[in-house]
Parts: C-alpha cells; structure tokens; sequence
C-alpha cells in the first residue's frame, strides 16, 4: 500500500473513536458537543445563555463602546431630524385629510337631511298644485 493511503486509514481510524462531534453549520454552531449526553441535556441552540460566565479567554476583555466620529455623529443626527420633520409634515397632512373627511361626511348627513326635508316639501306644493289645476279643469 502506497505511504499516502495509510496515512489516510490511520486519520479514519482515529477519526472515528474521537468523543466529540464538530458541526460547522447546523443545529450546533461553532464548536463540539457531547455525543454520550442525553438528548434533552443538549443545549436547543448550542450558544451560550446570557447569564452563562464569559469563556476564561474573554474574562479580561473590557467592553469598550466604538468610538464616535464627532462629523458623521453631526451628519447623523441631522439627517435624523430631517427624517422626523418629513414625517410629522406627512403624519399632519394626513391627520387633516381625516378630519376633512370626517366634516364632509357630517356635512353630507346634515345635508341630506336638509335636501330630504326640502324635497318632500316640494312634493307636498307639488301634489297641492296637481290638485289646484284638477279642481280648475
């Protein structure tokens, strides 16, 4: 046998009574777990919970917010003013279209109960008239 295959049957032997298991993608990202724990003791995700204690590497590591450039900072906070303006402009011409609306609505009720009052009023001289030119012929 050629020296490369048995290097290679060496690394599957060994390969295969390994403890753990790598998932690179999947259920269990980034890192090992037990094959011989019990499926319900197995972590759903596989991270860390918040209230877990940092890794001893990270211990240390002091949590340093970025660091702000003062121009972008500017340019940032106007365009965001900006923004709020647009939409306020925006939210009052809409908040009056639903008001103008409302009024037209009442207006439209009022109205038509005005215009319904004035109809039958007309039908009443109507038909009183219809009965004048009868009582003529």
């Amino acid at each position: 046998m050629a020296p490369g295959g048995c290097l290679l049957l060496a690394l599957l032997l060994l390969a295969g009574t390994a403890q753990g298991q790598h998932w690179s993608h999947g259920w269990y990202p980034g890192g090992k777990r037990d094959l011989s724990a019990p499926p319900w003791l197995v972590p759903s995700r596989g991270r860390k919970s918040r209230h877990d204690p940092p890794a001893k590497s990270k211990a240390s590591r002091l949590k340093v917010p970025p660091p702000v450039d003062p121009a972008e900072l500017y340019v940032i906070t106007e365009r965001y003013r900006q923004h709020r303006l647009v939409l306020s402009a925006l939210r009052s011409v809409f908040r009056s279209e639903v008001v103008q609306r409302k009024r037209e609505a009442q207006r439209v009720a009022e109205d038509s109960a005005a215009l319904s009052e004035e109809h039958r009023l007309l039908m009443a001289w109507n038909d009183a008239e219809n009965a004048r030119q009868r009582a003529r012929r």
